[in-house]
């Protein structure tokens, strides 16, 4: 019994090599479109900051401006967006925080 299963392991090694490599191709086309999409995606802040030690990512901005009904809203770093909360929500408390 021992025998047979592995003289059929034998006879069929090439198909079992091919189809293990056609898995793994897969899997590996999976995960490096997955890394290669949120490599891409922008991570947009209200404030800036460079860390040279750690190399320059996707997206760097300099400046941004908020518009809401065509009006500009003029402010500078955090405040930008507490004034834009305001003027979206001005009858609602609630609570803002940021990290820098």
């Amino acid at each position: 019994m021992l025998v047979a299963i592995w003289k059929l392991i034998a006879e069929n090694s090439s198909s079992i090599i091919a189809i293990c490599a056609l898995i793994f191709t897969l899997w590996q086309l999976f995960v490096t479109r997955r890394h290669n999409e949120l490599s891409v995606t922008p991570y947009l802040t209200t404030w800036s900051h460079i860390d040279n030690d750690n190399g320059v990512g996707p997206a760097l901005i300099k400046t941004f401006q908020v518009f809401v009904d065509e009006r500009g809203i003029e402010s500078q770093d955090l405040g930008l967006m507490e004034k834009t909360l305001e003027v979206l929500f001005p009858a609602s408390v609630y609570k803002y925080s940021s990290y820098k």
